[in-house]
């Protein structure tokens, strides 16, 4: 069936993606914000900080500067942001 050849290949290729990105497991990332979840605990990915404190929010001076000190000590290797975010 196809169903069934969907499964099994749906598996085979969460398996090849787990293998390629071990390299990433507990790197430290920044997110736009906390939308990106399931992402990190797949990938393991270790989310030290949220840019904003609501979507659409953007960051307040204080926000900022507890950023800034986040990346200064923790040295976050990327920042995860969707391309597009609903308006609603």
């Amino acid at each position: 069936h196809k169903n069934d050849l969907f499964k099994q290949k749906w598996q085979m290729n969460i398996k090849r993606w787990e293998n390629k990105t071990k390299h990433l497991q507990a790197l430290k990332v920044m997110v736009n914000h906390d939308n990106w979840g399931y992402l990190n605990d797949w990938l393991k990915l270790q989310a030290i900080a949220s840019i904003e404190p609501k979507p659409g929010i953007p960051p307040s001076t204080t926000d900022l500067e507890r950023l800034i000190a986040i990346v200064r000590n923790h040295h976050p290797v990327a920042i995860l942001s969707a391309n597009y975010e609903s308006e609603q």
